[in-house]
């Protein structure tokens, strides 16, 4: 009986210490190998897109007006210097009217110039004659409607007037061909008058003295000349 007691004392015994060496070695173990902790998941972070670098903003230049071409002003209407050429078709060489080799505006071969007075400004047409041409230059192209008119010495009107062509050869240029007989054949040796080249709108472009001219003859007895007409001399007294 004693024997049972004491057997089953042991073997308490025993499993209490080998219970108690479990226990310590496995704490002894635990405390060696410690578990691995679980890693804990790190949510992924979103990574920042770069950043476009900024462009310096640059002084955009304001567009410039691009002026447009001014355009050049027409000088007034006017006749240029050295602008007139008055010619007459004498008796002497011709028997009609012909044009010249340019036109109606040129001075046909043998023509009779006229002459201008640089001083006075006075116009003389050589005579007698079957037509007298007075050309005009002006400063740009002869507009129309020009007027060629010849004024006697007490004007209350022109007593001719013409209307001015411009010519074909040059259109800064208009003429008129004088045709009446009391500026190309008078019965006179000589006879003035007043010359003007007015616009459509009776602007006066030109006003001159006219001296129209026959070649003289030799003088009379009494220091006269003889009847431009007839030619005769005034008869002597016996």
């Amino acid at each position: 009986m004693l024997q049972n007691n004491l057997l089953k004392t042991i073997v308490f015994s025993s499993l209490s210490l080998i219970m108690l060496v479990s226990s310590t070695g496995c704490s002894a173990i635990s405390a060696l190998n410690p578990p691995t902790a679980t890693p804990t998941e790190v949510p992924p972070t979103s990574t920042p897109l770069p950043s476009p670098t900024p462009i310096p903003p640059t002084n955009t230049p304001e567009p410039t007006n691009t002026p447009l071409p001014t355009a050049t002003p027409i000088p007034p209407l006017a006749i240029e210097t050295d602008g007139i050429n008055p010619f007459c078709l004498t008796t002497k060489y011709f028997s009609s009217h012909v044009d010249g080799p340019n036109g109606p505006a040129s001075m046909p071969e043998n023509a009779q110039a006229g002459t201008i007075d640089k001083k006075t400004g006075t116009i003389t047409f050589t005579i007698p004659a079957v037509s007298c041409t007075f050309v005009v230059r002006f400063n740009q192209p002869a507009p129309t409607g020009l007027k060629l008119q010849i004024w006697d010495a007490r004007p209350q009107e022109p007593f001719i007037e013409y209307d001015m062509v411009a010519n074909p050869s040059n259109p800064n240029e208009a003429y008129a061909v004088v045709t009446h007989t009391m500026v190309i054949n008078p019965p006179k040796w000589w006879m003035d008058y007043i010359l003007t080249v007015v616009t459509a709108d009776g602007k006066e472009l030109l006003k001159s003295p006219l001296h129209v001219q026959k070649p003289l003859p030799k003088k009379c007895w009494d220091g006269s000349y003889p009847n431009p007409v007839t030619l005769f001399c005034p008869i002597q007294d016996s």
